[in-house]
């Protein structure tokens, strides 16, 4: 695993290809619970589903069959759906949420809920965020893990129980990478590789090797070789550095895809397979690819969300016949309430980025698609919405040298991009490889690149607002 003095892996948003960046794309496409919120290539939020707590952020509570904008701003760079609320990251470093707030998981310092955009204090040093069902969590450039919300089982990570209704930091002293949250649980990576838990464990989702409830947290195991981390309701997923996944916490379903339904309270890996590449949680399905793109989805079908046209659940990863061509997944975190079923779909963006693809229930518009009907298979309908122009920069701008490349990496900045940029550098399947903010006013920036596989990489600075791109090549 590469070693970065400040890389915090900041979200799963995908940049487009070369050809591609002046076009309104779709980056990033966020399941909720029966809503869906997606990001736009011109900094535009989009939200279609149900909006009953104003997760929808269109000032109001009525529901939608399409997507329609969250406000007018232009400079969203995030956004992540929790069961009903949604937190967003902006281009300035700070943070937003709307939604659903009875536990404060909005971190606005009440238990209002909102129905637009409502920042979240003061800070503008915020690089990665999270939800869980009624929890959020967000990284800061120093890589400080902080946490807000519901707190019964201790998800917090603050070691009480009791409700946060603004974020309080919990632990300052290392450098957190990435985190996400399950129903009343949270799970981080930290930058030295090794992976942490924290909060209610009664079906072993910690994987700690017991059902004991964790109120800070707590190492899983002694491995410092993951990669990365994906949580559903009540189990995890990780995957290795050499290509492995392993799987934790409650099977009723098959959704830890070790051809059974038993429950583990440890990882064990996941079949033989050693070329994955990118893994995706559900509520209780999971998705994942390998190496050559295809896409593997396993667990809970009871509504055709694995897109396989088939109401059986898999205990097993199975091959879907979807394409080769993923930028990302993300299944929606389902529940079931009073005998009946809510929101158990999937919502993912094909690598040309110009249409979202959804399977599964549609029982309140959650796929964008205009209808209520359950897609059985996915449904790539959901085109980008308009050809204006995104804000970007000239790649001269920028500099990159030497190109092609082997060992280091140059990026030289002229006079007029100054303080406070945020650098991120992806592969051109949109996966972040770095991102760190630089807040001095230093006209160059040295990367070692030496561990990188072969390929084109994508740099992306932002500055003022301003969004300044090129590429280079690692041979």
């Amino acid at each position: 695993m590469p070693h970065f003095k400040h890389f915090i892996l900041i979200l799963f948003v995908a940049l487009l290809l070369p050809y591609a960046l002046f076009a309104q794309n779709w980056t990033k496409v966020s399941s909720g619970g029966t809503f869906t919120a997606a990001l736009k290539s011109d900094g535009t939020i989009w939200a279609t589903g149900y909006n009953h707590y104003g997760q929808l952020g269109r000032t109001d509570t009525t529901t939608q069959l399409t997507y329609n904008q969250v406000g007018t701003d232009t400079d969203w760079f995030d956004v992540v759906s929790g069961s009903s609320q949604c937190i967003a990251l902006k281009r300035n470093g700070s943070i937003w949420g709307w939604g659903a707030n009875l536990a404060g998981q909005l971190g606005l310092g009440d238990s209002v809920n909102k129905s637009a955009p409502q920042r979240i204090g003061t800070d503008n040093d915020w690089v990665q965020i999270a939800s869980g069902t009624f929890a959020s969590y967000a990284i800061k450039n120093d890589g400080s893990i902080w946490a807000w919300g519901w707190n019964y089982y201790g998800q917090i990570g603050d070691g009480t129980t009791i409700d946060k209704a603004a974020p309080v930091k919990i632990d300052g002293t290392h450098k957190w990478l990435k985190i996400c949250g399950g129903e009343g649980f949270a799970v981080a990576l930290r930058s030295d590789g090794s992976i942490w838990s924290w909060g209610e464990n009664a079906e072993g989702q910690l994987g700690i090797g017991s059902a004991s409830h964790a109120y800070t947290p707590t190492q899983i195991g002694i491995g410092t070789d993951w990669t990365d981390i994906s949580a559903g309701l009540t189990y995890c997923m990780a995957l290795n550095k050499n290509g492995t996944i392993w799987t934790w916490g409650y099977n009723f379903n098959g959704q830890l895809g070790q051809g059974n339904t038993a429950t583990l309270n440890t990882p064990k890996q996941m079949g033989a397979a050693t070329n994955w590449k990118k893994i995706y949680a559900g509520s209780i399905f999971a998705f994942a690819t390998k190496t050559d793109g295809s896409l593997y989805g396993w667990g809970y079908d009871g509504y055709d969300q694995l897109g396989d046209n088939s109401t059986t659940d898999e205990v097993s990863p199975k091959l879907l016949n979807s394409g080769t061509d993923w930028m990302m997944l993300s299944p929606s975190r389902g529940y079931i309430t009073n005998g009946t079923a809510y929101g158990y779909f999937t919502n993912g963006i094909k690598i040309d980025a110009k249409t979202i693809c959804g399977a599964g229930l549609n029982e309140i518009g959650q796929l964008g698609n205009g209808s209520t009907a359950t897609a059985k298979q996915f449904d790539c309908t959901i085109q980008s919405l308009g050809i204006e122009q995104y804000t970007f920069g000239f790649a001269e701008n920028i500099s990159v040298y030497p190109n092609p490349t082997s060992n280091h990496v140059n990026i030289s900045f002229p006079s007029d991009i100054t303080n406070d940029k945020k650098i991120k550098i992806t592969d051109l399947s949109g996966k972040i490889i770095y991102t760190c903010g630089e807040s001095k006013n230093s006209p160059l920036v040295q990367l070692d690149i030496s561990t990188y596989p072969k390929g084109i990489y994508i740099v992306e600075v932002v500055s003022k607002s301003q969004v300044y791109t090129n590429k280079f090549v690692k041979n």
